[in-house]
Order: structure tokens, then C-alpha cells, then sequence
């Protein structure tokens, strides 16, 4: 290869690096997003269950 070619390479690869790294972000940040979601859904599943729960030991 000659230097132009080694220095295009090189610019080819920085760019994929770049671009692999904000795909990685974005994965783990919906990934966060996602289990943040996920924990909020089953605590007010749980707030509702607990609800429920504590009028059945109601008599009235």
C-alpha cells in the first residue's frame, strides 16, 4: 500500500471505531431506559397488589 492509501485507511478506520462507540452508547442507554421502565411497571404493579391486599383484611 502506498501512504495515501494507509492514511485513507486509517481515516475508514477511526470513523468505524466513532461509529461503534455511539452504537454502543446507544444500546446501554436503551438498555437503562428500559430496565428504569421496567422497575417503575412493577412498582406500581406492586403498590396496586399491596392495595388490594391490605382491604381484604378489611370486614368492611
Amino acid at each position: 500500500m502506498n501512504i495515501y492509501e494507509e492514511q485513507c485507511l486509517e481515516q475508514k478506520l477511526d470513523e468505524i471505531t466513532s461509529h461503534i462507540g455511539h452504537l454502543i452508547l446507544d444500546i446501554i442507554l436503551t438498555s437503562v431506559k428500559m430496565a428504569a421502565r421496567e422497575y417503575q411497571t412493577y412498582g406500581d404493579w406492586e403498590d396496586s397488589r399491596r392495595d388490594v391486599t391490605s382491604n381484604r383484611n378489611d370486614p368492611f
